[in-house]
This record gives structure tokens, sequence and C-alpha cells, in this order.
């Protein structure tokens, strides 16, 4: 029985078609999951569902009602919720205020029933089985409990569907499986539906009953999640077969060092770190969130100050102290988080690829060459098939994989011989992925040294030649990609060490 019907649905931006005639039911009980690049519409969809947009054409039933919410405070209203991904919670307050937050009644001069407000949070803190202490201030909780505590707001408010947008980005493996766990368990005993969004098509594989295909705005199928493979789904998602075969892969690997660290150690925590990376190898740091992965990027980087050890490229050791300097000597970072650390929001994509590479623009009296910056630019859109109206386009209405191509193209530009990438597909559609990837593996043939930081061990096993596997903050083991599996992997990390 379907609990929402969403038939012809369009909507139309200046000059932009998002959704055209979009027709796909979801059924009561369910986890419906809704995929596509990014572009193809699915969070167009998502608000227009949850009243932030106003459909073109088309109509929503919800629960065999015409229904037209105008805010998503009238959604929820109308028993529909949903968890963003980007958190919308208050971080000052208590985790029982957030959960109860817009359910208070009565007039201006009404006192606060905080008795009331407790319960209800011991009430679906126990449903949700979350270990955490309702008068803590959300601030102080982990992401996974903030996810957690956004679907108890979602239940408190007697929402039936619950939108889960990208729900796993911050979440290690174990708390993933708990949140699993309590989809499952919501969907079995509470009849509650979800709307699942996730790049990350194992674990669309793993959750959902059926599958939804959007490419370009448009409905391309439906499916029972039995009936479809992940490279059917991809197929449908890009319109052409992607490929993540390594065996196509061809490595040009030299004997000699491109960088080579000895006993490194920083003030961030990361301990005696030896490594090493060859000219045209890609190297991958494999651990779980909080190993230390990124602590050792932004170290190598120059972020975090060396506190003792060696640092080799080209087997000269050279001192750092800065990011700045480290450029100097041919270090690039792609860093994970690259919203808050890689861009400025506020400048547009010639200005963040050309950032650091504009003394190399410049003419007489220091005025920048805007010919020579006009015609770069446009050099590296077309290579990198960065989709954008034009170069002077303010990157923050890029989307996330275009955003990252451009942070790859202004270290590519910068000429850089090293390249750290943090999480370099995090959050990113299959089709920008897999172009992505393929400028990883070009700078590894041009004699490059690349290291890659990532959560999705199938990546790493896919780009890398070698990986390092971190644990508190210091490499344990070292494996060549083509010898170890994940199982193997993830024993060493669960090993007890010797005390």
């Amino acid at each position: 029985m379907s609990i929402l019907e969403l038939k012809n649905i369009s909507k139309v931006f200046p000059g932009v078609q998002a959704l055209e005639d979009v027709t796909i039911n979801i059924e009561k009980g369910e986890t419906h999951s809704i995929v596509g690049e990014n572009g193809a519409g699915k969070s167009t969809l998502m608000n227009i569902i949850m009243g932030v947009y106003n459909l073109s054409k088309g109509e929503i039933k919800f629960n065999n009602k015409n229904i037209r919410p105008n805010n998503p405070r009238e959604a929820q209203n109308l028993g529909i919720g949903i968890v963003p991904q980007e958190l919308n919670l208050i971080p000052n307050l208590s985790v029982a205020e957030n959960m109860t937050l817009g359910t208070e009644h009565g007039g201006f001069f009404k006192r606060l029933n905080w008795k009331e407000k407790y319960n209800i949070a011991e009430k679906y803190i126990d449903i949700l089985e979350i270990d955490v202490d309702i008068k803590k201030k959300i601030k102080n909780i982990s992401p996974a409990q903030q996810q957690l505590i956004q679907i108890a707001r979602s239940l408190v408010l007697d929402c039936q569907i619950v939108i889960l947008d990208e729900p796993t980005t911050a979440l290690t493996m174990d708390e993933i499986n708990i949140l699993f766990n309590i989809i499952k368990k919501l969907k079995e005993e509470e009849n509650k539906t979800f709307i699942f969004i996730s790049h990350k098509l194992e674990e669309v594989f793993e959750i959902s009953d059926r599958i939804s295909v959007l490419r370009d705005g448009k409905h391309i199928i439906t499916k029972n999640i039995e009936q479809i493979s992940k490279s059917e789904v991809v197929k449908y998602m890009v319109g052409r077969e992607v490929r993540f075969d390594k065996e196509s892969i061809n490595y040009s690997i030299k004997d000699e060092n491109i960088l080579e660290v000895k006993n490194f150690t920083c003030e961030n925590g990361i301990k005696n770190v030896d490594l090493n990376v060859k000219k045209g190898e890609i190297v991958g740091l494999a651990g779980l969130v909080g190993a230390g992965r990124s602590e050792l990027a932004k170290g190598l980087f120059g972020v975090s100050k060396k506190t003792t050890g060696n640092i080799l490229i080209n087997n000269e050791k050279i001192e750092y102290n800065t990011p700045n300097e480290a450029i100097k000597l041919g270090l690039g970072l792609i860093p994970e988080e690259r919203i808050k650390e890689g861009l400025l929001r506020g400048l547009s994509v010639k200005q963040n690829l050309t950032l650091p590479i504009l003394d190399k623009l410049v003419y007489k009296l220091n005025f920048i060459d805007r010919k020579k910056e006009d015609s770069l630019v446009e050099n590296y859109i077309n290579k990198f098939n960065i989709k954008t109206p034009d170069k002077e386009q303010k990157i923050a209405f890029l989307s996330g994989g275009n955003q990252q191509k451009v942070v790859l193209a202004r270290w590519i530009a910068k000429k850089c011989d090293i390249i750290i990438f943090d999480e370099p597909t995090k959050g990113i559609d299959i089709g920008a992925k897999s172009e992505i990837h393929n400028i990883i593996i070009e700078l590894a043939n041009e004699g490059k040294g690349v290291i890659i930081i990532s959560s999705e061990f199938p990546e790493l096993f896919y780009l890398t030649n070698r990986m390092y596997i971190l644990k508190n903050k210091k490499i344990i083991a070292e494996y060549n990609s083509q010898e170890v599996n994940q199982e193997t992997i993830l024993n060493k990390i669960l090993e007890k060490e010797d005390i």
C-alpha cells in the first residue's frame, strides 16, 4: 500500500528544468532508496516533499490525500520528517530539548513542563537504545549520536515517513551498523517508512527494499533491490557503463623514492611514523575514524608542527614549518573537509583554481595577466570536465564532485610532485568518482607521488599499490594492496596491542 505518491512532479528554476514528470510511489513500511548523480534532482525532490520548494507541476498524495506543504513545519505536522545531511540540531541545547523542540503547547506565559520533556526524551532514547545523557548538550555528543537524536526527534513528532539524506557520512562502520539496525527495528515494530539517499551503493543494497534512479531530473527506473545489480544501477545513473577494474590500470612505478618519512612525530599526536612513496606510486592510508590518518596528512603538509624525525624529498632532507613552505617544496593537500578547508565559497571557480599560482601569473608591476589566467582556467575546466556555466561562477553553486575537481585542478596547476588526497570522493556521485579516480591514476603515471586516505576499502584496493594501516596515531602494518583483503586489515586493526 502506498503511503506517499509523487505524480508527474516537475520543478523549473530560472533557466533550469530541475525535475521533469517524476512519478515514484513509496510503500508503507519500506526503505526506499533514491539514487542519482549530483544534479540528478534528488535534493530538489526531497525539498518539494518537505515544502521548501513549491512544485511547478504534479501532485503529492500522502495517505491517499492530496497535500502541498508550504514549509518543513507543515510537512512535519502531516507526518513527514527529514534527517538532513547537515544536521539542524541546536548545539547549546540539551539532547532532551532538541528532541522535543516544537512540541511545546500553551500560550506565551505558560511554563515549560520539563518533567514531561524528559519523560518523552527518555522514552525514545530507550526505543532507539541510544547510550546518552538527555541533559547533555548536543555539541558534546558524537556525530553518530547526533544522527540518532535527529531520528528520535522525528519519532517524537510522530512522523510516519523519515527522509535520511546521506546519514552515514560522518559515521564509523560500527555506528553505521547501529543505525541500520535501528532503521530495521523501526520498520518492523513501528511500521515506519524510510526514504534513504546515499552515494554509497553498498549501503543502499544493504538497507533498501526498493530503489529508484534519477538522472538529469527524470525518473529512470524503480526496482525491488533483489531484481537489480549494482552495475545496472550505476549504468542507469550515469547513462553509460562505469568500470572499477584494477587490472585495467597500468602503473609506471619507479624504484626511487619521491618521499621518505623517518621516525616522524608531530604535535597533533602522530608517533614515530616511517613511510615512503615511490615516483608513480599510489599509497593508501587505512584505519578507522580517529586512527590518525588526517592528522598524519596535516603533519606532512605543515599544518601541525613536527617535533621529531626527518622528511626526504627526492632523497634530500628538507625542513619546513608551514603549509606555504610545504607548497613551495612541491607538496599539495586536498583536505577531507573541502568546504571548510579547501574552498573559498564566496569566490569564483577561477579564483579558487588559481589561488596558489598567482605568483606565476603576474607580469610587470605585479599585475595579474588576466588573459593567461583565463586560458589556464578554461583549459582545466575542459580537461577535468568541470560542469559550470562559466569560470566566473561562484564555486558554492557547483556540485560536490565539481567542487572537488576544482580543488584537484588547483594543485595540478601548481605542478605539485607529491599530492595527498584525504577522502577524495567523500559525498561524490559515482560518475564524478570515476573521473576523479582517472585523474589520480594519470597523476601517478606522470611520475607524481600520491597518498590516498579513504574510509572506503574498495576504493583503497582499487587505486593503491601499497597501504599503511594506522591505529592510535601510529602505523601498525604495511601491506601490498593486491595480497590482502578487507577482512585481514580489519582483523589487524581490531587486534589487541601488546602492553
